[in-house]
């Protein structure tokens, strides 16, 4: 293992930053490419002990494990660089797009386009639930889970944190594992360091956003930061599970967005560097910038930057309190256990999210049933619309060879060809 210069990491972790394209798996492999194979700079044991744990915890591993890698080579220093580069490209390509999408997202040909970008993200959310419920779904308490989860939030709308929140205590209290009986790293580094790390980076996430609800009370920017925070905490299964959190609370609950503007900005996200939930940043923009009368691109901005802050200073929080304790977490089966409970009810998580995205798009108009004191969103047959459909199959057809950018890409372009 060879440590790097602070030239040489700022060099990697910008170009690592800008090739992020195609969601956590691509973005894993190519940090695994260039970290470990290519310059040596640390081992494989200790990268796949570094992933497991960035898979515990909250928000976007590919994040959180850039800056984890930082932090075995240079410390702090080198956490906040690795993990502020491999974030800050994609964040700044999707604010630009944000903007343009709010003053040119309304052109009939950006409507066309984004019609085409809305039926391949249907797909590659489908791609999605498949991946995860192989590694995930594999046993029948697992399969029930996944079940009971998504009729919980797609027929009675129940809350999201309550359910995954549910799901990970009951796993850990009735789990018949046990923890190791061997000494923690806890006694041998000293509990001051937990204090000292947590305390400082707690004030580093929450004091600016604390400063944003005194300075703006009683506004969207105040809403905004305390949503991405709660988010923050609670957003174990990838950018998907966020997405449907995030879509509940500001498209039904609040309103601030349509389902299909949602629709729109996770096709954005998809085609730009760096993690998916920057999904985050165009939301903030968006529902910022229209939430008066007059659209204001510096509202936009403030929104924006709000919700960067609540997703991404938290990951530096998570890892660099967990970072000594690495290999002692991930031998605990309990969390293993637990881990693994939840990410089965994730996959119940997207797919409520597939179902509640296809019925806005494939159908223009829907009805609520009542069945069992539910309250589940249908569409009205009637009102199915073709064109999505046929696009969602092209992309189901072809995003294989194309990959996720080369099918969003094509998907956009076919209804500007035929005038769709």
């Amino acid at each position: 293992m060879t440590k790097p210069s602070y030239k040489e990491l700022i060099f990697i972790w910008a170009k690592i930053g800008a090739m992020s394209f195609g969601g956590p798996a691509a973005q894993i492999l190519l940090m695994f490419n260039e970290i470990v194979e290519r310059r040596k700079w640390l081992e494989e044991r200790a990268f796949n002990s570094a992933l497991s744990f960035c898979m515990l915890l909250p928000g976007p591993e590919a994040m959180q494990l850039a800056t984890y890698l930082g932090w075995r080579t240079h410390g702090v220093v080198g956490g906040v660089v690795a993990g502020l580069l491999f974030v800050l490209p994609g964040a700044l390509i999707v604010g630009i797009l944000s903007i343009i999408y709010i003053y040119y997202g309304t052109h009939s040909h950006m409507n066309s386009a984004f019609l085409g970008i809305q039926s391949a993200v249907v797909i590659i959310i489908i791609d999605a639930i498949v991946k995860l419920a192989k590694r995930s779904v594999n046993s029948v308490s697992k399969t029930a889970i996944a079940t009971v989860t998504f009729v919980l939030l797609y027929c009675y709308q129940a809350p999201f944190a309550v359910v995954i929140i549910g799901v990970g205590l009951t796993a850990y209290i009735f789990s018949k594992e046990k923890l190791q009986s061997k000494p923690t790293i806890t006694q041998q580094i000293g509990h001051k360091f937990i204090w000292r790390t947590g305390g400082i980076w707690l004030c580093i996430w929450l004091l600016p956003l604390v400063a944003v609800s005194i300075l703006f009370f009683d506004s969207i920017f105040v809403e905004l930061a305390w949503l991405f925070s709660k988010i923050a905490v609670l957003s174990f299964g990838g950018a998907y599970a966020v997405l449907a959190y995030m879509s509940q609370t500001v498209v039904v609950d609040n309103q601030w967005l349509t389902p299909e503007i949602m629709m729109d900005g996770l096709g954005l996200a998809e085609t730009t560097p760096g993690p998916l939930i920057l999904v985050t940043e165009f939301v903030g923009i968006v529902s910022a910038a229209l939430s008066n009368e007059e659209i204001s691109i510096t509202r936009g901005l403030l929104g924006g930057g709000v919700t960067l802050w609540a997703t991404f200073a938290p990951c530096f929080l998570w890892i660099f309190l967990g970072a000594p304790y690495v290999d002692w977490i991930t031998q605990q089966p309990k969390l293993e256990y637990t881990l693994s409970m939840v990410s089965a009810a994730i996959t119940g998580v997207i797919l409520n999210l597939f179902f509640w995205f296809s019925t806005h798009i494939f159908f223009s108009e829907t009805l609520v049933s009542s069945i069992l004191s539910s309250t589940t969103t249908l569409p009205k047959l009637q009102s199915v619309q073709f064109v999505p459909i046929i696009i969602s199959l092209v992309a189901l057809s072809v995003r294989k060879k194309l990959g996720v950018l080369g099918t969003i890409l094509l998907c956009a372009i076919i209804p500007l060809i035929f005038g769709l």
